[in-house]
């Protein structure tokens, strides 16, 4: 798993993830930040750990996190059709609000 608090994470998944997943990700981050930020620039802002972007990058550790519904509360599984690829995002309540999770379709 891979977290992304703040635009240089995001920036380093470049390479290690498909193109249109990392851009689809700038996407949601830049999302976050016009809701949340505080008046900081992009490069300042960063998430808190409850509301960090977790990226699952293999099969086992999305099997690991729904093994764990007894112990999360799902909120709701989204399949995003990008050009060539398939992503789950994931919503899990964390602190009374949702953490993004985001999975390849594996």
């Amino acid at each position: 798993m891979k977290m992304i608090y703040c635009l240089k994470d995001l920036n380093n998944l470049a390479g290690d993830l498909p193109n249109e997943m990392v851009n689809y990700l700038r996407s949601e981050f830049s999302s976050l930040f016009e809701y949340l930020s505080n008046g900081e620039e992009i490069q300042e802002f960063k998430l808190p750990t409850y509301q960090a972007m977790v990226v699952i990058e293999n099969e086992k550790e999305l099997d690991m996190l729904f093994k764990k519904t007894s112990e999360i509360e799902l909120e709701f599984i989204d399949g995003i059709h990008l050009e060539n690829i398939y992503i789950k995002r994931i919503g899990i309540q964390n602190f009374q609000d949702i953490q993004l999770h985001y999975a390849l379709n594996f």
